[in-house]
């Protein structure tokens, strides 16, 4: 079974760069969020495997969207990834 990843980056070249090397190691990219909160949105409708998130996004920071994700009781997914940052 292929590791899921969700990539998380404001800048479309940086997650087309990550998508790229991810894809060579035959990681499947489950979605792609350009900001943090469309990330926490993604994580719960794709439950990836790995999360990698842009420490620095825009509407809610990668920290925060790892945060978000794990924390909250009340949130449906119940994630289960690991988070690398990437600047």
């Amino acid at each position: 079974m292929a590791i899921r990843v969700l990539l998380a980056d404001d800048h479309t070249v940086v997650r087309e760069g990550i998508r790229s090397l991810l894809e060579r190691e035959k990681l499947t990219v489950v979605a792609e969020a350009s900001n943090g909160r469309e990330a926490v949105i993604a994580a719960e409708a794709t439950r990836p495997d790995v999360a990698v998130l842009d420490l620095t996004m825009p509407v809610l920071n990668g920290f925060d969207a790892h945060t978000t994700t794990l924390a909250p009781p009340s949130l449906s997914v119940k994630a289960r990834f690991a988070v690398s940052v990437v600047t």
